[in-house]
C-alpha cells in the first residue's frame, strides 16, 4: 500500500541489551541477538519488523519504520522469549 509522505510519520526506535556476566558479576552489552522484534501496535499489531544489532555500537539494536497517519497512543513492544535466555518485555507508550 502507497500513503503520500505527507501521511506517514517517520520513527526511531533503539534499546539496549546487556547479558550478565558471571564470572565478574557484571552486566555486559550483547549484540549476538539475531531474531530480535519490535511490534508497533496500537489495539492490533500494525507493524512487527525486526529489530537488529546496531554494527560498532555493543548492545545497541536499532530500527527505522515508517507509521501510518493515525492519530492515538501506540505501544513499542521487545517481548523475547527463548530457550536458555532470561525471558524479556519491554513496553513503551507514546502518542502520535
Amino acid at each position: 500500500m502507497y500513503l503520500p509522505l505527507s501521511l506517514i510519520h517517520l520513527q526511531v526506535f533503539s534499546t539496549y541489551i546487556s547479558k550478565y556476566d558471571p564470572k565478574t558479576s557484571t552486566w555486559i552489552p550483547y549484540s549476538g541477538l539475531k531474531d530480535l522484534q519490535l511490534e508497533f501496535t496500537m489495539l492490533d499489531p500494525h507493524i512487527r519488523i525486526a529489530l537488529p544489532p546496531v554494527p560498532g555500537h555493543a548492545g545497541k539494536y536499532s530500527v527505522t519504520f515508517r507509521a501510518p497517519d493515525r492519530h492515538g497512543v501506540f505501544k513499542f513492544i521487545v517481548n523475547y522469549k527463548r530457550k536458555g535466555y532470561v525471558n524479556t518485555l519491554l513496553m513503551w507508550t507514546d502518542e502520535l
